[in-house]
């Protein structure tokens, strides 16, 4: 089961409006790494009702250092990174489910589903695309750019 080899993270500040749909969807992988770099809503309150959640407090240092930290801190290797106002069809997880992750040079596109007050962004160039999420952390890392990882 890939399930238990895929570890997704989240890098969040301010995200009491998305987080918890995003959590929702993840509540299948054994661990969820939410770093979060100063929150002053209720999203360390909704993670801390997800028990897959490892809930990390640090600073931020632009999305790609600081989502590269993030990946860091999870318990293995194969990293699933998406945002917190992003979530994961069910169909999605059980692709990941039977992904092959015996290629740690292998890295995956993953349809983006994207929430914009309260709704699924479908139209804009904004919602229906595909971006690498899932990766070797060995292997793979995001750019330092400040922006635009």
């Amino acid at each position: 089961m890939s399930l238990a080899a895929i570890h997704p993270v989240i890098i969040v500040r301010d995200a009491g409006a998305t987080i918890g749909t995003a959590l929702a969807s993840l509540e299948s992988f054994p661990e969820v790494v939410v770093f979060d770099n100063g929150s002053s809503d209720a999203t360390q309150q909704i993670c801390a009702g997800f028990g897959n959640v490892k809930l990390i407090q640090g600073s931020f240092s632009g999305f790609g250092p600081t989502k590269n930290h993030a990946a860091s801190l999870a318990s293995g290797d194969w990293i699933l990174s998406i945002d917190a106002d992003e979530y994961l069809s069910d169909e999605l997880v059980r692709s990941l489910d039977l992904a092959d992750l015996a290629d740690a040079r292998r890295a995956y596109l993953v349809e983006r589903h994207n929430l914009f007050m309260g709704r699924h962004v479908k139209r804009g160039g904004w919602g229906n695309d595909w971006l690498i999420r899932l990766y070797h952390r060995g292997q793979h890392r995001f750019t330092d750019a400040m922006v635009h990882e």
